[in-house]
């Protein structure tokens, strides 16, 4: 337990050293040395049951954007993992049958090609491999500046007798790929990392309600709930701190994409999650 707080601690200095204004802002002071000992952080990462395991990535631009792999890297390299991007730009939980985009999947990552809805459904459908250890199920943006429904945790569930139909919304999709993983490889685990802000419009960040449409937060909200009912562990990404501030460098010029920067300072926080099971937030 202590050992688990002291990594704690070093993680959100980590985040700390990269954010001057998020430091000044809650008053932070932290010894420079301390803040780049990765050592304890690397103790967790050998003793975890997670150490060496085969991962399939799911999602959207940010799991697939050649700025991804700062953080992928650092998983490869604290925890021994062999990683895999099965994401593609524009996906979304949402199978999108009325405006979605059929498209040429796994153009961005060198995958055997299939022509379908470019939706995270597919690529779990068509990509998921059934040796695979670890899935993770990284939420996009997309269903939420696309417009698709939020729906219920139930949508597409048992509650429901798995209505197919209910396929068409963010939370019917998560538990469409859940099942599907869950039916493919009983034996894997499988990880949600929530949708991470953007600072397009108030809509991306912040929590109260928007006079033009759902929040990005409600999706979030969703995600959880989804992933609760489903008993899969979830990252928070959306509360991280470190992207708490669109002029920190963090992001793209389309407030939207996190830049390799944004990325090596959300890296610490998902290799803890994926050596403990425990999001920092």
């Amino acid at each position: 337990m202590k050992e688990r707080r002291i990594i704690l601690s070093l993680l959100f200095a980590w985040l700390l050293t990269g954010c001057a204004a998020t430091q000044r802002s809650i008053g932070a002071k932290r010894d420079n040395a301390a803040l780049h000992d990765m050592e304890t952080l690397k103790k967790v990462c050998r003793k975890s049951p997670n150490y060496g395991k085969r991962v399939q990535v799911f999602g959207g631009s940010l799991s697939i954007n050649r700025e991804s792999e700062a953080a992928k890297d650092l998983w490869r390299t604290m925890l021994g993992m062999e990683v895999e991007s099965c994401g593609m730009g524009g996906a979304k939980f949402a199978l999108d049958t009325v405006r979605g985009r059929v498209t040429n999947l796994g153009a961005q990552n060198g995958l055997t090609a299939h022509t379908d809805y470019n939706c995270i459904q597919s690529q779990v459908r068509w990509y998921a491999r059934p040796d695979c250890d670890i899935y993770v199920l990284w939420c996009s943006t997309n269903d939420c500046t696309q417009g698709d429904p939020v729906g219920l945790p139930t949508d597409c569930s048992e509650a429901d007798g798995y209505d197919e139909s209910k396929r068409n919304t963010q939370c019917g999709g998560i538990n469409w790929s859940v099942r599907h993983l869950r039916t493919l490889n009983p034996k894997a685990k499988i990880y949600l990392f929530d949708s991470l802000p953007y600072f397009q419009n108030p809509r991306g960040y912040s929590r109260e309600p928007q006079p033009d449409g759902a929040t990005l937060w409600q999706y979030v909200r969703a995600q959880r709930e989804c992933a609760k009912r489903q008993g899969v562990k979830v990252l928070h990404q959306f509360d991280c701190p470190v992207v708490s501030d669109p002029s920190a460098g963090f992001y793209m010029p389309d407030r939207l994409h996190l830049t390799e920067v944004g990325y090596s300072h959300i890296a610490p926080l998902q290799v803890w999650f994926l050596a403990t099971e425990e999001s920092p937030f």
